[in-house]
């Protein structure tokens, strides 16, 4: 894989990893203000939460979409060594 495309990759995983980890952590800060008897400031909280579960979900999609780029790219240049 070319040194560029895998330290893209590096990145798109730790974006995951660092919007899953706050999607956890914003839930049970949720869930204290709402035991805390503050509903309005849980659901504000809760959407935050909802932003960063969907942006993981969609970097999720962009790691599988270049991942199957690269194996289509090398699976081209795996063609055409064959050619020569």
């Amino acid at each position: 894989m070319h040194k560029a495309t895998l330290e893209l990759l590096m990145e798109m995983i730790y974006g995951v990893a660092l919007d899953e980890a706050l999607a956890d952590e914003l839930s049970r800060i949720a869930e204290m203000l709402q035991k805390a008897g503050m509903p309005r400031e849980a659901a504000d909280v809760r959407a935050r939460t909802r932003h960063h579960r969907v942006k993981a979900l969609e970097l999720r999609g962009r790691i599988a979409a270049l991942g199957e780029e690269c194996i289509c790219l090398f699976d081209e240049e795996a063609d055409a060594r064959q050619l020569q």
